[in-house]
């Protein structure tokens, strides 16, 4: 038997003890990165405890509430509701989700989905939301926990709309424009009472995403790194990993041929991996946003007329 002196065994030993320790990392990372996250999902979702509306004003034909939803792990949601007057019948249940900075404000774009009892809401993060460089560091751990927590809050606001009793639960659909999509999937994939899904400018691959959209500003390992690192943080809600779930129930994807933020191949991504019944119609357009009214009521003409076709409206 070979007489290995101290030194060699210590190296030895250290060395085998990093190797371990990296293979459990790996193990970790990858079930982690890859891992599906639906039951957490439901699972940090809480009950609603307290609905409170507060009347805003009213127009023609509906009324405006100011919505604030607590749950039971003391969550607040802030929203916003939109009514239809005739309180004769029950109407389609519509959530509406766009950007960060739009937050509930994204239901004023919808002027004229009369049939439906439209609802949305403020992202839950309170922190800036504008950072120069590595400024950001140290909001990471919050704004990933708002993004993921951001399901929950969906899935609340469909326990909302199904609970009110002028809310057709045949009739519950969701609509996720761009940084909005993302909880669409998530949500629809594990809340069958989500009939259908509505994606406007929205893809899937979040780290080739975001490598993609930052060619101005980086160099290709910047953008990769970039990417590697916003896709890590924000694995638990990746898109493609949920899509499929979607199905049987359709998925319609409105997407620009021109997108600088959510490239075509972003949306083929998406696209390709969602199931049937699937529906995607290209515009020759940039990426959509709130002040291109002509582009919005367009959005919302083509959004009615395919609810109308699927019996959802």
């Amino acid at each position: 038997m070979a007489n290995y002196p101290f030194s060699y065994i210590r190296r030895h030993k250290i060395l085998s003890g990093f190797l371990i320790l990296l293979l459990v990392v790996i193990v970790w990372y990858l079930n982690y990165f890859y891992g599906d996250y639906r039951k957490q999902f439901l699972a940090d979702k809480g009950e609603i405890v307290d609905i409170q509306q507060t009347f805003v004003k009213a127009d023609s034909l509906f009324n405006n509430y100011d919505l604030k939803i607590t749950d039971s792990n003391n969550l607040t949601i802030h929203g916003y509701v939109r009514v239809p007057k005739d309180n004769s019948q029950k109407y389609a249940g519509l959530l509406v989700m766009n950007g960060i900075d739009t937050g509930k404000d994204v239901i004023s774009l919808f002027e004229s989905t009369e049939k439906a009892i439209l609802v949305s809401f403020d992202y839950p993060y309170d922190g800036p939301r504008k950072f120069k460089g590595a400024d950001i560091g140290p909001f990471l751990p919050k704004i990933r926990g708002s993004i993921i927590r951001s399901v929950s809050v969906v899935l609340t606001i469909i326990d909302y709309l199904s609970q009110r009793k002028d809310v057709d639960p045949e009739k519950i659909f969701v609509v996720g424009a761009s940084f909005g999509a993302p909880f669409a999937v998530n949500a629809a994939a594990v809340d069958p009472r989500i009939k259908a899904v509505i994606l406007l400018y929205g893809g899937g691959n979040i780290g080739k995403m975001i490598e993609s959209s930052s060619k101005q500003y980086a160099d290709v390992l910047g953008r990769k790194a970039l990417g590697w690192l916003v896709a890590s943080l924000l694995a638990p809600v990746e898109p493609m990993k949920y899509v499929e779930y979607i199905s049987p129930r359709p998925l319609l994807m409105i997407n620009g041929r021109h997108d600088e933020s959510i490239f075509e191949e972003s949306a083929m991504f998406l696209f390709d991996k969602a199931k049937e019944p699937k529906e995607l119609i290209w515009l020759e357009t940039k990426h959509a946003k709130p002040k291109m009214n002509d582009l919005t009521h367009q959005l919302e003409k083509m959004m009615k007329e395919w609810l109308v076709k699927k019996g959802l409206i």
